[in-house]
């Protein structure tokens, strides 16, 4: 059975492959290139990224806002049940 031209031409295709060999990782980490480069290899998206940073970096941390809120809620009620005693 002739083998296609797409399998002959297959052993070449990898021996150019192997001869170029994979890119070449960026030596210095700190380049934005490098940064670019990492998140398409992890497959994850300029809004993605975008939202991790800012709930990372941002001024506002949701779990210390809900403890506050929380804590506010449990002093507010505690005060109204001491003014209930009391009267």
């Amino acid at each position: 059975m002739p083998l296609k031209k797409d399998e002959k031409d297959l052993p070449l295709k990898i021996t150019e492959i192997f001869k170029v060999g994979p890119k070449p990782i960026p030596s210095n980490n700190k380049d934005w290139d490098f940064l670019v480069y990492e998140l398409k290899k992890m497959k994850v998206t300029p809004a993605e990224a975008y939202r991790i940073v800012a709930q990372k970096k941002g001024d506002t941390d949701i779990r210390f806002n809900w403890k506050m809120i929380r804590l506010t809620m449990y002093v507010w009620e505690e005060n109204r049940r001491r003014q209930r005693n009391v009267s």
